[in-house]
């Protein structure tokens, strides 16, 4: 690990670790957005960002939407269930960002099948939940499934130089990471469909998000 992974691996411990017990909402709104606030300080800085302007321009301003997003989350979990869509937007924003900055040469009906058939099985399982919605969750929740699932897609054949621990695509592994992420929050904070303890959920979905941003940021960047 270099400067750069120890900077942001302490930078998102207090609020994965303590987000929870933080008694005002304005230093959950710090503690939160920080970590992300340096990815995109960290890519701008970068040199890499005149060499893969496009693609790196895109993933910044995939994080930008996705800052705005925290904070509408945050709001959800400490203030009113109201601001869920409002975050649901803006990260579906910070997906078509990434989405159209991961370029697909080889267009694969495999991986399209599968994409349909999670969006499937997904809109299944949520079914119940959803008809007890409102009109607009009803539809803004379906539609970030099919777009969170278009963007591991294109993750999933996007051609990658960088990799994760030598082995893994980044791309691959914040899309896999971002999915899993999500998958709990909405299984657990949006939908109901299963209980786990609060502070743990917290863990769980914070780790996966922020190593998921990560990725993405280890990807527009050659060298750091």
């Amino acid at each position: 690990m270099n400067t750069f992974d120890w900077y942001y691996l302490l930078l998102t411990f207090p609020y994965t670790l303590f987000g929870p017990r933080i008694p005002s909402i304005w230093i959950s709104y710090g503690a939160k957005c920080i970590p992300i606030l340096y990815l995109i300080w960290t890519i701008i800085k970068n040199k890499s960002w005149t060499k893969r302007f496009d693609y790196s321009t895109k993933i910044a301003a995939g994080l930008v939407a996705s800052v705005i997003g925290d904070v509408y989350i945050l709001n959800m979990e400490e203030i009113s269930k109201s601001y869920m869509i409002n975050g649901i937007i803006f990260f579906a924003l910070a997906h078509i960002f990434y989405i159209s900055a991961m370029k697909v040469k080889n267009f694969r009906y495999f991986h399209l099948l599968i994409v349909v058939m999670l969006f499937s099985l997904a809109y299944i399982i949520i079914h119940h939940q959803l008809i007890r919605m409102n009109y607009w969750q009803q539809i803004t929740i379906p539609a970030y499934i099919l777009i969170i699932l278009t963007m591991a897609y294109r993750a999933s054949l996007h051609r990658d130089s960088v990799h994760i621990w030598n082995h893994i695509p980044a791309t691959r592994m914040a899309a896999i990471s971002f999915v899993i992420s999500d998958s709990i929050l909405g299984l657990t904070e949006i939908t109901g469909l299963i209980m786990i303890p609060k502070y743990v959920r917290h863990v769980l979905i914070l780790s996966f998000y922020y190593f998921s941003q990560y990725c993405f940021t280890k990807s527009a960047i050659l060298h750091i």
